[in-house]
């Protein structure tokens, strides 16, 4: 029981330092986006990454990404990502 109790503390502590603003960074969500462009690729229609679409020390929007999802899956710029 000790022990769970204690996980449980430690996991608490780890969110509350996720939602902290220096775990909120323009690098935080940048790396968010750039795991969601690597895991969605292999779903897409395209065979090679050329150049990631992402640069990490720029700031993106999420609209940004939006848009390099749908030219990842060769959809038109109209399309509602779900």
């Amino acid at each position: 029981m000790e022990s769970e109790i204690g996980r449980c503390m430690h996991e608490e502590r780890i969110i509350e330092q996720r939602k902290a603003q220096q775990y909120r960074r323009y690098l935080a969500e940048n790396i968010t986006y750039l795991i969601e462009y690597l895991f969605l690729f292999p779903a897409s229609l395209e065979t090679e990454i050329y150049e990631l679409p992402i640069k990490l020390w720029n700031r993106y929007l999420p609209d940004y990404l939006d848009d390099v999802l749908r030219k990842l899956f060769r959809l038109p710029p109209s399309a509602i990502l779900d």
